[in-house]
């Protein structure tokens, strides 16, 4: 049987009793409804972790300046058809960046999906290693 702490409001003391019927059906009820609710809320929170992850590395400041020199890249070749072996070097290293951000969401879609979504979906196991 289910016990609550209670003070003894005539001796101030703390004393243990056992819930009634009603406190426990209660007490099981709001249980489930708190995990319930904490399952629910679970997808939104793997997002959240996705998002934290990828800005942990690249702040949007970052993401910025990446995304206004892979404009330029673009334009670069499109002007000149091929690009200097730095430009390329460039190019690549902005691709990979972007595929590990792609990969990140990936990675929150198929957690998102499984029912349940995992306990501990925030173990790096879930998650592609950094770049």
């Amino acid at each position: 049987m289910a016990t609550k702490q209670v003070v003894n409001l005539s001796t101030g003391k703390s004393e243990t009793k056992n819930l009634t019927a009603a406190e426990e059906t209660k007490k099981t009820q709001d249980e489930a409804l708190s995990a319930s609710k904490e399952e629910l809320s679970r997808p939104k929170r793997v997002k959240d972790e996705a998002r934290r992850r990828i800005l942990a590395i690249y702040p949007v400041w970052k993401q910025a300046n990446l995304t206004a020199r892979a404009v330029e890249l673009v334009e670069l070749k499109h002007d000149n058809t091929t690009w200097t072996v730095d430009e390329q070097t460039e190019a690549d290293v902005i691709q990979a960046i972007w595929d590990w951000v792609k990969s990140v969401r990936t990675a929150s879609d198929d957690l998102e999906a499984q029912n349940p979504v995992p306990v501990d979906f925030i173990d790096d196991k879930h998650w592609p290693a950094n770049p």
